[in-house]
């Protein structure tokens, strides 16, 4: 092989090993440009799960604002009526004490009467109110 050849034999492995630095280079810019093209994608989508995710945080909270208030007023609720239901039954033994002691019929009387229709109705709200809050504080 003569001078030259050899001259351009080396400047030819000098060039295409230049060009193929180069084209693993290029390839390398390539590939990053898509990663992070992939990643911003990525990066939009958890944004918007964030910005979900704070929505049902607001909403939530209201939610819970209602049945705390809905807690309160039935447990409230529960506890006078109670107080009102021991009061109805007082009054009730009262009107069989007076009645048997008097020899009445205090069961004609329409007081009694209503007495005892409103204490059945009380007793059942009151246990109503023990089931709805039961429903209610599982949402807190």
């Amino acid at each position: 092989m003569n001078l030259r050849e050899k001259i351009e034999k080396e400047i030819t492995e000098k060039v295409m090993t230049k060009l193929a630095s180069e084209k693993v280079e290029l390839n390398l810019v390539g590939d990053a440009k898509k990663i992070v093209k992939q990643a911003n994608v990525e990066f939009d989508k958890l944004d918007k799960a964030e910005n979900n995710y704070q929505n049902a945080i607001d909403k939530y909270e209201k939610i819970r604002d209602v049945f705390l208030e809905a807690d309160a007023q039935t447990s409230g609720s529960k506890f006078r009526l109670k107080k009102i239901i021991d009061e109805m039954n007082a009054i009730k033994k009262q009107f069989v004490k007076t009645g048997e002691d008097l020899g009445i019929d205090y069961k004609q009387i329409a007081e009694f009467k209503s007495l005892e229709m409103n204490l059945k109705t009380a007793i059942a709200y009151e246990e109503g109110a023990t089931e709805q809050g039961k429903e209610i504080r599982k949402f807190l």
